[in-house]
C-alpha cells in the first residue's frame, strides 16, 4: 500500500471515531403538532450499533436547549440497533418557528472481538451531527372559538354531580365538578355553574384538586324559591390537538326537589355538630349561650323554643355567612341542630342559624 493510501486510510479512521460512525441523532415532538400553551414532550433519539455504547452524552450548538433538562427513557431494540431516548417537558408559550441543529457529543464504547471468546472494549471520543429539526409551536385558530374557551388543550371528560337533591330553600347543596384528560388544564379559570340569580344563590367554586390534567372543583348553590327545581348544566371548552377543532362539553342540568312540608316534633332530633374554630374573635363563647346548648344537647325532650329577642337566621353557623330571614321575638321553634354558641332552627319550615342566646326553652327546661 501506498503511503497516499495508509494516510487516507488513518483519515477514514479518524472520521470514523471522530464524527460517531453508525450513530444517528434526531428529534420530534409528542404530539407532533404543537399549539400555543400546550405541554408536550421533545424527544431526542439516539440510534447506535447494538455492540456499541454511547456514554457522557451532550449537545453542542443548540442555544435554545441551553438550559433544558433531559430525562432518560427506556433503551429499545431496532434492527442491528439500540435506541436511545431522552425526553424533555416543555410549554408552548408563544407561536414560533425554529430550527434545531447541532452536534451530538459523547463517548463511544465499542465492543471488540479478541482471540476466542475472549472480549475487549474501546472507548473513543464521537461527534455525530443531528439531523435539522423544524420545531413550529403554532397559534391557536381564532375559527369557532367558544367564548367560555379559558386555554384549556388536549383532550378531556366533564363529570359533575350535586348532593343533596332534595332539600329545602335556603339549604345549600354542593355541586361537584371534575374535568381529567390528557392535555394542559392550568390556565382554566372559568368552571363554574351558572344561574339565575332570582332562582339560586351561587357561590364562586373552591379548587379541591388542581393538576395540568385533573382539576376537581365543589361549588355551594343554594335554592332561594320553591321552583327552583332545575339547576342549569355546566360547559367546559377544550381545543381538540387531534381534530385541530374546539369542543364543548355539558353536564346536567341537575333536577333538584324542593321540600317544602313543614318539619314536626315527632320527626325531628337534636343533632349536635362539633366545629373546629378557627377565627380569634370566636374562640371565647358567651357563657350563658353555652349553658343553654349544653341544656338543649342532653335534655332528651327539649326541641321546642321560643326566641327571646329578634334574630337573623344565617345560613352557617357563623355570624359572618349569608342571611336567609328574620325571626321575631315570640316566635316559636324548633331546634334542630347545635354548633357551639349557635343552633339551627325551623320557622314554619324556614331553617338557619341564630344564636343560642337569642332562644329560651319553652320544654324540658
Amino acid at each position: 500500500m501506498s503511503f497516499k493510501g495508509i494516510i487516507c486510510g488513518l483519515l477514514a479512521l479518524l472520521a470514523g471515531v471522530l464524527y460517531g460512525e453508525g450513530i444517528e441523532a434526531r428529534f420530534h415532538t409528542k404530539p407532533e403538532k404543537v399549539f400555543t400553551g400546550a405541554e408536550y414532550d421533545l424527544i431526542l433519539e439516539i440510534d447506535v450499533p447494538a455492540e456499541n455504547e454511547l456514554q457522557d452524552i451532550g449537545l453542542q450548538g443548540i442555544p435554545f436547549l441551553a438550559n433544558q433538562s433531559f430525562e432518560s427513557a427506556p433503551t429499545t431494540q431496532h434492527g442491528d440497533k439500540r435506541r436511545m431516548s431522552f425526553v424533555a417537558r416543555m410549554h408552548a408559550e408563544a407561536p414560533m418557528i425554529i430550527r434545531l441543529e447541532g452536534m451530538l457529543t459523547g463517548r463511544l464504547v465499542q465492543q471488540r472481538q479478541t482471540l476466542g471468546l475472549f472480549k475487549s472494549w474501546r472507548s473513543e471520543s464521537a461527534r455525530t451531527p443531528i439531523q435539522p429539526f423544524e420545531l413550529r409551536i403554532r397559534d391557536l385558530p381564532p375559527e369557532g372559538r367558544p367564548q367560555n374557551f379559558s386555554g384549556a388543550i388536549g383532550e378531556f371528560i366533564l363529570s359533575a354531580s350535586v348532593q343533596p337533591d332534595k332539600l329545602r330553600t335556603g339549604e345549600l347543596a354542593t355541586l361537584q365538578l371534575s374535568v381529567n384528560g390528557i392535555g394542559n388544564l392550568s390556565s382554566v379559570t372559568n368552571l363554574r355553574a351558572e344561574a339565575d340569580s332570582a332562582l339560586f344563590r351561587v357561590y364562586p367554586p373552591k379548587q379541591v384538586t388542581a393538576k395540568p390534567d385533573k382539576l376537581e372543583l365543589t361549588q355551594v348553590v343554594i335554592p332561594l324559591t320553591p321552583q327552583s327545581t332545575n339547576l342549569p348544566a355546566v360547559a367546559f371548552s377544550y381545543f381538540d390537538t387531534d381534530t385541530e377543532r374546539y369542543k364543548t362539553l355539558s353536564a346536567g342540568p341537575f333536577a333538584l326537589t324542593i321540600d317544602t312540608s313543614v318539619a314536626t316534633n315527632s320527626t325531628e332530633q337534636v343533632r349536635v355538630i362539633h366545629v373546629n374554630r378557627t377565627e380569634t374573635t370566636e374562640s371565647t363563647l358567651d357563657e350563658k349561650a353555652s349553658d343553654f346548648v349544653r341544656r338543649l344537647n342532653l335534655q332528651h325532650g327539649a326541641r321546642s323554643a321560643t326566641v327571646a329577642k329578634v334574630a337573623t337566621a344565617h345560613l352557617a353557623p357563623s355570624e359572618q355567612s349569608l342571611p336567609l330571614f328574620t325571626v321575631t321575638a315570640g316566635t316559636t321553634v324548633q331546634v334542630l341542630e347545635s354548633a357551639d354558641s349557635q343552633v339551627r332552627i325551623d320557622s314554619n319550615g324556614r331553617r338557619g342559624w341564630i344564636a343560642a342566646n337569642a332562644l329560651q326553652t319553652t320544654q324540658g327546661d
